[in-house]
């Protein structure tokens, strides 16, 4: 490799997805160390929340062991404040999961925000480019004016607001404007109070914007504060004109078009993303009405809708249109599969989900004209798609015979790379379902699960059906602030790449072998499907975001 051009060598480097390869990298020589280093201090994702601030303890040791000179290659700095949520026990035989077991969450609030002063402090002045502080909880007037005087140069800024006690000077109100440069605009809203004059500002300064994203906390319903923030502070004239990305999660949205339209050209957007809110339909038919006469420029479209109608008129006009992604409670209509008919030429990532246990992909009575649809999309690398009980139970596809059909109907999708199956969010124990009475442990289901994923990869593989075929996904609607109960239970999501197994008689056989979410993700680097979250579970995660670090 040293034998290569250097201009060779970074190309390799850089597609190297572990910071522990990275680290070997700059064991092995002192050249291949000066071509690594900045990749490896690139991104830096520190978390606070655990008790003894273990992972900023181990963060302050390096610096002080004299990696602090490497700083200065660091452009994006993310605080994971709030613990994302749990993932199935791992199988394997060192877990890939760290933030489920061992770790207690620290309460200790002001220590908390004490250490992330410091440790923002270390980095050298205006080195950063991406700055996150994921947490239900505002940044402190401190770290907040430290940020606006040391990191002027940020492009991309990720917060929450929240409301501040009287005595509490409400950071970002007088202080952290967005910087001239801002470009990725993330801000995730639990009070009104104080944040009218910082959105105005955003709005009057946001000409460099190419992409906003704003929502309220999940546990709070879809109020008008979406309607009050947009239609009471943006100034007459104000105009979005870089805009290319708009996401809006668990807002009202019955009244926002009017006002939208005189800042947003959304003929200009490449994606939206419409996740939870109210009012959502009507939005999406006033968006097909002002489509009428023009061509949008959509490329990727995220929507959770209670009628699929209301997208008619929008899909119409997006010749350009690579990436759809619905969710919608029930009901499947034929005039949306002829519409999927349509587009479904020009789509690399598809994604057709119901919210409820009703009507799954493979039991519904308008399954020829779905399967019909599927197999007009032959540039599909992506597919997600909705699960049945029954269709987790591999002894039952001899007597459903639609599953077997859907996966037969693959034989239309010969780019497929990723599949990503929802499974219902609620199961009743008294049904017989995964083959046994619901499981209550995770172990359990998570023996069923593997037995899929070995079947639906052997099944392809029998067939030389999706020879590209690697990712398997299989991951459930959920509410986390909503009690189980006792006779209810959810599956968390699960994540497989194929294998291959042999015997003692030398007999090979596909497998589905269990991975972390990272590790899918990097087998699929451009795979937008493994970030579809329509949930939004996690104060980290967007819409079309999973949190997979």
């Amino acid at each position: 490799m040293l034998s290569l051009p250097n201009d060779i060598q970074l190309l390799i480097i850089e597609s190297v997805n572990t910071k522990s390869a990275l680290k070997a990298l700059c064991l092995t020589s002192q050249h291949l160390r000066a071509l690594s280093l900045p990749l490896l201090y690139h991104t830096v994702y520190l978390r606070t929340w655990d008790q003894g601030h273990k992972h900023l303890v181990c963060f302050a040791k390096s610096i002080a062991a004299g990696a602090g000179h490497h700083l200065r290659h660091t452009r994006s700095l993310s605080f994971e404040d709030d613990r994302p949520p749990s993932a199935p026990e791992s199988i394997l035989t060192e877990s890939s999961d760290n933030t489920r077991l061992g770790f207690r969450v620290n309460q200790d609030f002001t220590a908390r925000d004490e250490h992330v002063y410091l440790v923002l402090a270390m980095f050298p002045d205006h080195c950063l480019q991406i700055f996150r502080f994921l947490s239900e909880r505002s940044l402190t007037s401190k770290i907040a004016e430290l940020l606006e005087r040391s990191q002027r140069k940020i492009v991309h800024l990720h917060f929450s607001w929240t409301c501040y006690s009287p005595r509490d000077k409400s950071p970002f109100q007088q202080t952290l404007l967005p910087p001239i440069s801002l470009r990725n605009l993330d801000i995730r809203l639990s009070c009104e109070r104080g944040i009218n004059p910082v959105l105005k500002e955003i709005f009057t300064k946001g000409s460099t914007l190419t992409r906003l994203s704003l929502g309220e906390q999940r546990e709070r319903s879809p109020t008008s504060l979406g309607y009050h923030l947009l239609s009471g502070i943006v100034p007459e004239g104000v105009k979005l004109t870089n805009l290319r990305q708009l996401c809006l999660h668990h807002m009202d949205l019955s009244l926002v078009f009017p006002t939208m339209t005189t800042m947003i050209d959304f003929g200009q957007l490449f994606s939206l993303s419409v996740s939870g809110c109210d009012g959502s339909d009507s939005f999406f038919q006033e968006l097909g009405a002002s489509l009428a006469n023009s061509h949008a420029s959509f490329k990727h479209i995220y929507a959770t809708v209670s009628d699929t109608d209301c997208l008619t008129n929008v899909l119409r006009h997006c010749d350009n249109l690579t990436s759809l992604h619905l969710i919608w409670p029930e009901g499947w209509k034929e005039t949306f599969w002829k519409m999927i008919q349509r587009i479904g030429p020009h789509l690399e990532s598809l994604g057709l989900h119901h919210s409820r246990t009703v009507e799954p992909i493979s039991t519904n009575v308008r399954s020829i004209a779905t399967l019909q649809a599927l197999s007009s999309c032959s540039k599909v690398r992506q597919l997600g798609i909705q699960l049945s009980h029954h269709d987790l139970d591999v002894q039952t596809w001899h007597t459903h015979h639609m599953f077997k059909a859907f996966l037969a109907n693959l034989k239309h999708l010969p780019d497929l790379r990723t599949v990503h199956f929802r499974y219902p969010r609620w199961i009743d124990t008294s049904e017989d379902t995964l083959g046994v009475v619901a499981p209550k442990r995770w172990p359990q289901v998570t023996f069923e699960l593997q037995r899929f994923a070995n079947v639906f990869f052997q099944f392809l593989e029998t067939r030389k059906l999706c020879p590209r075929l690697k990712c398997l996904a299989i991951g459930v609607f959920w509410e986390p602030k909503t009690s189980l109960g006792n006779f209810a239970f959810h599956i968390p999501r699960h994540c497989y790449v194929k294998g291959y197994q042999t015997d003692a008689l030398g007999r090979t056989t596909a497998v589905g072998v269990p991975v972390s979410a990272h590790t899918l993700r990097s087998y699929e680097a451009e795979s937008d499907i493994l970030h579809l979250d329509p949930d939004c579970e996690w104060v980290g995660s967007l819409p079309e975001h999973f949190h997979v670090s």
